[in-house]
């Protein structure tokens, strides 16, 4: 439940709260001093799937560099009713049109809100507080907590 208030009143209204984002990838191919992220720009060939008897999601797409090198980046994705606290996330990379070390940076974004939907946006859009940041080595953690309902989320990544 989160308060906003509107017109001068408090309403309270059940939301599903969004958690921090950590699906933000970019990756540098071989040499090159830009990042590669997916845009419409870079973006080839998109195809997507979602298994409804295992909850699997995959996402299929095809991104080129300013070099015109290819590279084929699959999404897994799943989430599971019967353990709501667990979500995975994988991310394979294939090269397609060439040979070259390919550096991958990810980013947890925890500054993410409720607005997608114009009738709501009256209403308290931050559902959450960011409560701890670390990082070591090639692992990020972020923790926060609800405003409303005061549960802690941890996400690692």
């Amino acid at each position: 439940t989160a308060a906003s208030e509107v017109a001068g009143q408090v309403v309270e209204n059940e939301d599903f709260v969004n958690a921090p984002d950590n699906q933000h990838i970019a990756l540098k191919i071989g040499d090159a001093t830009d990042w590669l992220t997916i845009s419409p720009d870079t973006l080839q060939q998109l195809h997507r799937q979602l298994n409804l008897k295992t909850g699997l999601f995959v996402a299929e797409m095809i991104l080129k560099d300013a070099d015109n090198q290819q590279i084929k980046l699959t999404t897994k994705k799943i989430a599971n009713m019967a353990q709501p606290n667990d979500y995975h996330l994988q991310y394979t990379f294939e090269p397609l049109n060439f040979s070259a070390p390919i550096t991958l940076k990810t980013v947890t974004d925890g500054s993410v809100y409720n607005y997608n939907v114009a009738r709501y946006r009256n209403l308290t859009a931050k559902h959450f507080q960011v409560t701890a940041l670390s990082a070591q080595e090639n692992k990020t953690v972020i923790e926060v907590c609800t405003n409303q309902s005061n549960l802690s989320v941890r996400e690692t990544a």
